[in-house]
């Protein structure tokens, strides 16, 4: 073979060693490539395989909760039976803490009525002394008030429906015919009264946390009340710094009363109180006691007096009484006045 053929032949040796070497380090990247991707496929049924575990271990501890019962649910109260009827009641309690005051309740009032909770401070006033709520459509409804960090003593208490305050369709629904041992009468005007259902009750705030229920008034109604021949039974006692005076009478619930203090050789002012009667005619007033004041009185008296014509009272007592106290008479018919009638009893009052 000649020298150039032997160089021809060599480098086709040579091309064919490259093309080979070259062959197989395509073949060890595709090796490499297919045992990456086949890790990877590993690493992917594996996570699918841990997740599909913690799945069924989930699902595994539902059922068993379900099975042993161990499981948070709340129970929705149903509406009271009678929601909706004429005679209407409140159940609940009230709960003061830090001059909180909560009240939790059942009604079997119409949802959507509105509920008042009202605050009568005896030695001052609260500006906004009250709250409001809707009755829930299951007769729950819930109030909360803060009261503020001076009131202290004496407060009046009051949770109402009072149909002046409703919407039209509530006012429609109940008209005049509210009934129930909750019911009393609001005065509007002096030629409107109004029907409301309420609970009242007078405590004194001490500091200390307290807790009462709502109860259904116990009213004992004398035979003749509203009768124009008007009884009155009062007795006085004290109370720490109040003189406190409890009447017993045959007037008509929601009559104006007041009961005032005449000192001698004094000009006074604020020695007072005044308010409604219940539905069995009584009432209670809390009087500043004279003598924490002044020492130097040996008595003095109190009157006790309704005046029909007054405008804090309403039709009903017109009505009663007559506008202007014609139909009054009795023991206590005071007649010396010029163009009206009016009841009175004066008593006289001994200091220790």
């Amino acid at each position: 073979m000649g020298k150039t053929n032997k160089i021809g032949f060599l480098g086709l040796s040579l091309l064919m060693v490259m093309f080979l070497m070259a062959c197989g380090h395509h073949s060890e990247e595709d090796a490499s490539a297919g045992k990456d991707e086949e890790k990877q496929s590993e690493k992917q049924d594996t996570e699918q395989n841990e997740e599909q575990k913690k799945k069924e271990d989930k699902e595994g501890k539902s059922e068993e909760d379900e099975e042993s019962g161990d499981v948070s649910f709340e129970v929705q109260q149903s509406a009271p039976e009678d929601q909706g009827e004429m005679e209407v009641w409140l159940e609940g309690d009230f709960t003061i803490k830090d001059k909180v005051v909560t009240v939790n309740g059942t009604t079997n009032l119409m949802p959507d009525s509105e509920l008042y909770l009202d605050f009568d401070w005896q030695d001052g006033s609260i500006i906004g002394g009250y709250t409001r709520t809707r009755v829930n459509g299951n007769g729950v409804f819930k109030l909360e008030k803060e009261l503020p960090n001076d009131v202290e003593g004496i407060i009046h208490t009051e949770l109402s429906f009072d149909m002046s305050k409703q919407d039209e369709e509530i006012q429609e629904h109940y008209g005049d015919k509210l009934a129930g041992h909750f019911l009393r009468y609001e005065t509007g005007t002096e030629e409107e009264t109004y029907r409301k259902a309420s609970f009242q009750k007078t405590i004194e705030l001490d500091g200390k946390e307290q807790s009462f229920s709502i109860e259904e008034p116990g009213w004992k109604i004398p035979e003749n009340s509203g009768n124009p021949e008007v009884e009155l039974e009062p007795s006085i006692e004290k109370k720490g710094k109040y003189v406190v005076v409890t009447l017993e009478s045959n007037l008509i619930g929601g009559a104006y009363v007041r009961a005032d203090t005449e000192i001698p050789n004094y000009i006074t002012s604020g020695y007072y109180d005044d308010g409604y009667t219940n539905p069995d005619g009584s009432a209670t007033f809390y009087i500043p006691d004279p003598e924490r004041e002044m020492d130097d009185i040996s008595e003095y008296e109190m009157m006790i007096s309704m005046d029909p014509t007054h405008h804090n009272n309403g039709a009903h007592v017109k009505n009663a009484y007559g506008k202007k106290g014609e139909k009054l008479s009795g023991e206590y018919l005071r007649n010396d006045h010029e163009d009206k009638q009016t009841i009175e009893q004066t008593l006289t009052v001994t200091t220790e």
